[in-house]
């Protein structure tokens, strides 16, 4: 049976309202809410399952700080957290021209290679990204990509 994914409005506007949590949750001895790492993992394991992947994501960080030492509960919160972009400075078009142009020119002699290009230049080829990259050394600011 496939899982229906809720929509991420939706996902938000029941968090604002209600926490899927409560009927895990167990008091503290000053009647404060306390839930246990275990009752987090009931809780994203279940908003995963009902496609709630926001919700699950919020419940996994909120387990991630209350637990630190909680190892699954950190691997969760890592899992779904937002993606990051990581680099230090975007693509020009005039790099990204460079490069298509290069690939649409000479691309067809390394069908199915991995290539590495710098401004419209071929810096290696290789077979593998692990290999190409390995024999680059650094990759900053250069475009690896398998040619098709």
């Amino acid at each position: 049976m496939p899982v229906k994914t809720i929509p991420p409005s939706r996902q938000i506007r029941t968090l604002k309202t209600r926490r899927a949590v409560k009927p895990y949750a167990a008091k503290s001895s000053d009647g404060a809410q306390k839930l246990s790492a275990a009752a987090y993992l009931r809780a994203i394991k279940k908003a995963l399952a009902e496609g709630a992947y926001l919700h699950a994501r919020v419940l996994s960080a909120e387990g991630a700080r209350r637990y630190p030492k909680h190892a699954l509960l950190g691997r969760y919160a890592t899992a779904l957290a937002p993606p990051r972009i990581i680099g230090s400075a975007p693509a020009t078009k005039t790099d990204l021209r460079a490069n298509k142009a290069w690939i649409e020119k000479h691309g067809s002699r390394y069908s199915g290679k991995w290539i590495a290009l710098r401004d419209g230049t071929l810096l290696g080829v290789a077979d593998t990204l692990q290999d190409l990259a390995d024999a680059l050394g650094n990759t900053q600011g250069i475009l690896l990509t398998k040619v098709f």
